[in-house]
């Protein structure tokens, strides 16, 4: 039974973390031309690079990512819109905390389906040139 409160207690307090977020201004509300499922499989990996707890789920025509670390918690609503999605990212952070761009970053990163650019490789190195040789037609020095 003790277990039992404790799971209970703990999902209540998670749940009492990110109420709210929706009061708040959202980060970023973008499109995407990526489906729901393609967006989150492109933005769970990052997010959990910045924080190992971060979650992502996505179901038909609606998915979340979720990510809390050092206070602040981070949620992605990604909604079905035409062919492709629509972004919309909350934060809640802890008072006076700088801002961390990281996650917002990483959110704009997956919103496109193009392909990054292929760096430019370097130029091949230039061999020197021989000294040109004395061609027949030159014209005699002068005496």
């Amino acid at each position: 039974m003790k277990h039992v409160l404790a799971i209970a207690a703990t999902v209540l307090l998670a749940g009492c973390a990110t109420s709210g977020m929706k009061d708040t201004l959202p980060k970023l509300s973008s499109k995407s031309d990526k489906t729901v499922t393609a967006y989150v499989q492109c933005v769970l990996p990052k997010w959990q690079a910045l924080a190992p707890d971060a979650k992502g789920d996505a179901k038909d025509a609606k998915g979340t990512v979720t990510a809390s670390k050092d206070g602040s918690y981070e949620r992605l609503e990604i909604t079905a819109n035409g062919s492709g999605s629509q972004v919309v990212m909350y934060e809640l952070k802890k008072p006076k905390s700088d801002y961390n761009s990281s996650y917002r970053d990483e959110a704009i990163s997956c919103l496109s389906s193009a392909a990054p650019a292929a760096p430019i490789a370097p130029a091949a190195p230039v061999a020197p040139m021989a000294p040109a040789a004395p061609s027949s037609s030159a014209t005699p020095p002068a005496r």
